[in-house]
């Protein structure tokens, strides 16, 4: 269905499933287990100091992997999502610090270059969701050093027009000019029932991308 509807349509679909509690009860009946992981993978690369490692967490929905970071004694946490109905339902849990309704990958964040030492993204990469240039912001917002968490459904880089043939190429792009180190790629089984996704895990080199364009946007 959302590859039939336009962005206003599509944004306010998102509003009324945030904010209605059923956004959530939709992916638990899916077995929807993908922000769990993300939030554990975190935990097992930054096991000391957590209460001061800066993370932002992109296409955040209505929070559940802060959720779980918070449980993993991570206290500094931004949230990035175009959603209002979403942010509605995240703030309510009083887990984010700063909150951006913003499109990622389109328009540079209103976030200052090197800020984090973490960025994640559970399920922002699909049909209707963001762009594969949200990459590039994704990147500029981490500090050198810091780690890019996400995760991805493996049959959506096949069934998605912005994904097939543009995630994945990407990304290799990124770990061949030396803009990422590849620390984890790897299957996650059933990241909704019966799909595997991929886990990803890079770290961040540079503060900038100079070296690699932009993708055209898709038409």
């Amino acid at each position: 269905m959302r590859k039939t509807l336009n962005r206003q349509q599509l944004l306010e679909l998102f509003d009324e499933w945030g904010a209605t509690g059923k956004y959530e009860s939709d992916l638990e009946s899916v077995e929807y287990r993908g922000y769990k992981v993300i939030a554990e993978t975190v935990g097992e690369y930054f096991t000391e100091n957590r209460e001061t490692v800066k993370i932002v967490d992109v296409a955040a929905g209505t929070g559940l992997v802060g959720i779980k970071l918070q449980e993993l004694g991570f206290k500094i946490m931004d949230w990035v999502d175009p959603s209002k109905g979403m942010m509605k339902t995240a703030e309510s849990r009083n887990i984010y610090d700063k909150y951006f309704t913003e499109y990622v990958g389109e328009n540079k964040l209103p976030i200052d270059t090197d800020r984090y030492d973490c960025c994640v993204c559970a399920g922002g990469f699909g049909e209707g969701f963001m762009p594969v240039n949200a990459l590039f912001d994704m990147t500029r917002i981490v500090k050198p050093g810091g780690l890019v968490i996400f995760n991805v459904i493996k049959s959506n880089l096949q069934t998605t027009d912005e994904l097939r043939d543009r995630l994945m190429p990407l990304i290799d792009t990124f770990v061949a000019d030396n803009i990422w180190k590849t620390m984890r790629r790897e299957t996650l089984p059933n990241q909704i029932a019966g799909s595997d996704g991929y886990l990803m895990v890079y770290k961040v080199l540079v503060s900038e991308i100079t070296t690699v364009p932009q993708l055209p946007p898709l038409k």
